[in-house]
């Protein structure tokens, strides 16, 4: 397991962050999002399972990267 701060941009409102949450915690892999902030989320994820690339790309796909 890995633990990482991704950094966050265009965090305007309550329904962004929660957007941000979900979109990552349904992606295989990702063991747990402990927070998100308007700055960053801390996302713990299994290495063998997903990439750090893709969870950016997912932020990116969202417009939050």
């Amino acid at each position: 397991m890995q633990t990482i701060d991704l950094p966050l941009k265009n965090m305007h409102c309550q329904a962004c962050e929660s957007l941000v949450r979900l979109s990552l915690e349904n992606e295989n892999g990702v063991l747990k999002v402990e927070s998100v902030d308007a700055t960053k989320v801390k996302v713990n994820f299994d290495e063998s399972k997903v990439e750090k690339n893709k969870l950016i790309q997912i932020l990116k796909n969202l417009g939050n990267a």
